[in-house]
């Protein structure tokens, strides 16, 4: 083999990983930065199109389902705010050298007392949806809660500290 061939061959290798690399790179490209900001968005359904497709909700209930949820968005959101601003505060209270541990108690039972107006919010909210709903409805709508919450027909059943009794036991009976 000359000198001549041997180089074609390394020229002819290099152009192969070129275009192996270019159209690597251009798959890449096409695939994290071609989506459209609207095809991101038609992945995410509202809260309404999940209600309404889980619980089988006609026009009339869809629409009442949206204005409960443009009405619960509009209280919740503020409040949603407000904890998010006290875990902030909490935050930089705790970044602190010396953190002055009365502070961060007002800060606690503020986000407590904005837990619990968020909870009141969605109490009300669960009411207004079974005023729309039928029974049957409502049944599903539980189901759908209990799912939400992270929760199964198994949470209903256990009573307090049910469910820990093997915790330090490794299993065994």
């Amino acid at each position: 083999m000359n000198f001549f061939e041997k180089n074609r061959f390394i020229a002819w290798l290099l152009i192969m990983l070129v275009i192996l690399n270019v159209s690597a790179l251009g798959a890449f490209l096409i695939y994290f930065y071609g989506k459209t900001p609207a095809s991101g968005l038609q992945a995410v359904r509202p809260t309404h199109e999940c209600l309404r497709q889980e619980l089988s909700l006609n026009q009339e209930q869809t629409s009442a389902v949206e204005r409960t949820l443009a009405g619960v968005r509009l209280i919740a959101g503020p409040v949603a705010d407000s904890i998010r601003s006290a875990r902030l505060d909490l935050l930089d209270e705790l970044e602190k050298d010396h953190p002055d541990t009365i502070r961060l108690k007002e800060i606690r039972s503020a986000i407590i007392s904005y837990q619990i107006k968020l909870q009141d919010i969605q109490i009300e909210q669960f009411l207004s949806f079974k005023k729309i709903c039928t029974p049957e409805q409502t049944r599903e709508l539980s189901g759908f809660y209990l799912k939400l919450f992270g929760c199964d027909q198994n949470c209903r059943r256990m009573g307090p500290g049910e469910g820990q009794q093997h915790r330090h036991r490794r299993g065994q009976p």
